[in-house]
This record gives structure tokens, sequence and C-alpha cells, in this order.
């Protein structure tokens, strides 16, 4: 499941990454796209962000881009260059 948080993003009471004032859930095969190409997907995150790399999903909160799935890579810089 892909969790997409909108509105004002806060720490999680928990102390463990952020939340938003709203949420969508996304439980099914998903893909953002421009009228001219695809940003990213669903299958990106089983891509590793370097290609020859190994995708390693642990490393989502360290900040460093070059690590995790290729949808992790994308998402960040494609949020900032397509605020919703």
């Amino acid at each position: 499941m892909k969790n997409f948080q909108f509105g004002e993003i806060r720490p999680h009471p928990s102390g463990k990454g952020t939340v938003g004032d709203f949420a969508l859930h996304v439980q099914c095969p998903w893909r953002l796209v421009t009228t001219t190409q695809v940003l990213t997907g669903s299958a990106d995150y089983y891509e590793p962000a370097v290609e020859g790399e190994d995708v390693n999903l642990d490393d989502h909160q360290s900040g460093n881009l070059s690590n995790g799935s290729a949808c992790r890579r994308y998402f960040k810089p494609m949020m900032q260059k397509h605020a919703l």
C-alpha cells in the first residue's frame, strides 16, 4: 500500500516519520503522469535507485536519494517540481 500525505506535514506523534492533514491510501497498482510522461509508479518501488545496485527498502529515512528504490529516488524531486 502506498500512502500519500497532503496538507501541512508535521512529525508523527510517535516520533517516527511524518504525517499530513490528509492521507490517500492506495492499495492497487498506481502511476503518476503528466500530459507528456510517466513520472513514477508502483512498479518503481522494486527497481533500484541506481542501476546495478540492490534495492534497499530500509533506507528511506536517511535522505540519501541514491539508496532505496527508483520510486523513492524520483518521488521527492517530482513532488517539488509538480507541487500539488
